[in-house]
């Protein structure tokens, strides 16, 4: 059975902006070398469809700008493959985005890079702040009046001229009527590398920008915000301000090219993803056993030729060998091993993240500072015992319930009865487990435990 797959499709290297930090900037001369008819293009989406695609999300370059770009929405639509796209905004004028929904995207990312023109207008050029917050207003406006499904997002990449406006992008994001926030941090690669000294950040600046953005993130309970991070800066998030990042509850476990993405470039090249372009990234060094001279092209092989393809096979067999990723040594020790491991296109030197180090040490910090604190049964429980010493636990406001048994059930029948500060807490209920765990282990288990049943609104700590 073949499964489910997206393509994200880098449908024209033209651009009608030079972004500072841009990664396809050594493309910004070159013309794309593809030709097409609505013929092949809709010979193309079979192809897709053949192959298991059942989301495209077009990249570019400024995809608004391909000619192609309109044909293949509408024939998408009607083959029942979801579509979505990041644009600069700049050609997201009315007509543009009648058309748009009209197509029926799924969603749409609009690409800015601060919320004032000062900000912004350093990176992407003057006057880009300007147009494209009136565009997306005016598309925002359209998609309300048309009772359009469409999703809306910001994107943003963090960089050092943004760091400062982060407790202010929710409340943008909110002014500008849109749906959420997505936020990345600047890589060095691209155009970055050239700017880093005016672009560049640390994990520290990052991560004290990050926790602003989600300290006021409260307040609007409506909008997504979805941060790209480690999962242990996602933890150390959810255990200080009980947000949980649903970006990092998509990811599955191990490298996704070939397996569930693909990834096509202006000329029909097919790559696993934009990492393995060689071309554009010198760093990403593939293993020798993959044959990249046998990337297949989605207009000029069939769609058996495609799955079948070679490289592929050796690609995939290379993103499962745990000897990929034998440099990242820590990585192989971490509990989010499973599914956080790093590009094993970037382990060519002895690997270790700076934020994954940093945000170990937050979180110890954090776990020392609330071991000392009052755990209590927050106001506002409905709790009643079941079978087996179950308790049924329901937050009456928000709703939240879980159902608590062995030790989460011990836990509730002392709380239910006194206020205990979290170590003496851990502790009482350790004395049960002593012959079968050790205190380490049971006091982590039961702090994360204590997190969860807070950020339900079920416990308060104080």
């Amino acid at each position: 059975m073949i499964m489910d797959r997206t393509i994200k499709w880098n449908i024209t290297y033209n651009c009608n902006l030079r972004c500072k930090h841009c990664y396809n900037n050594q493309y910004f001369n070159k013309i794309d070398d593809s030709t097409y008819t609505n013929q092949s293009l809709l010979e193309t989406m079979d192809k897709l469809i053949k192959i298991g695609i059942t989301r495209i999300h077009f990249l570019g370059g400024e995809p608004l700008i391909s000619p192609k770009i309109l044909p293949i929405l509408y024939m998408a639509q009607k083959k029942n493959i979801t579509t979505t796209i990041t644009t600069n905004g700049l050609l997201l004028s009315a007509e543009m985005s009648h058309t748009l929904f009209d197509a029926g995207l799924s969603f749409i990312c609009v690409s800015l890079d601060g919320v004032t023109a000062a900000t912004n207008d350093q990176i992407r050029g003057n006057g880009t702040f300007d147009i494209v917050k009136k565009n997306i207003q005016t598309t925002v406006k359209i998609r309300n009046s048309i009772n359009s499904n469409t999703k809306i997002y910001i994107t943003l990449t963090m960089n050092r001229l943004n760091v400062s406006e982060s407790s202010r992008m929710l409340e943008f994001i909110v002014s500008l009527g849109v749906d959420g926030l997505l936020i990345a941090s600047i890589d060095q690669e691209g155009g970055a590398v050239d700017n880093w000294e005016m672009l560049g950040i640390t994990v520290q600046e990052k991560i004290f920008a990050i926790e602003q953005i989600v300290r006021e993130k409260h307040k609007y309970p409506n909008i997504y915000l979805e941060i790209v991070c480690k999962n242990i800066l996602s933890e150390y998030l959810f255990k200080k301000y009980s947000w949980r990042n649903r970006q990092l509850d998509l990811e599955k476990s191990w490298c996704n090219g070939t397996d569930e993405e693909y990834y096509i470039k202006p000329n029909g090249d097919i790559l696993p993803c934009r990492s393995c372009d060689i071309s554009t990234n010198q760093n990403c060094l593939i293993s020798h056993n993959c044959n990249t001279s046998l990337t297949p092209n989605i207009y000029k092989n069939s769609s058996k030729e495609i799955l079948d393809n070679t490289f592929f096979k050796q690609f995939y067999a290379f993103t499962r060998d745990i000897n990929s990723y034998k440099k990242a040594s820590k990585c192989l020790m971490c509990k989010y091993s499973y599914k956080c491991l790093p590009c094993p296109l970037k382990c060519d030197s002895q690997y270790l993240s700076a934020e994954c180090e940093y945000s170990r040490g937050l979180i110890k910090q954090l776990e020392m500072e609330y071991i000392n604190k009052k755990v209590k049964i927050n106001d506002n429980i409905l709790f009643n015992s079941l079978y087996r010493g179950q308790i049924r636990v329901l937050n009456i406001e928000t709703q939240d319930q879980m159902v608590l048994e062995d030790v989460g059930a011990e836990l509730w029948n002392l709380l239910s009865e006194s206020d205990y500060i979290v170590d003496k807490l851990i502790k009482k209920l350790y004395q049960d487990y002593a012959e079968t765990v050790q205190f380490s282990e049971f006091q982590n288990d039961l702090l994360d435990y204590i997190f969860d049943l807070r950020s339900k609104g079920l416990l308060e700590i104080i």
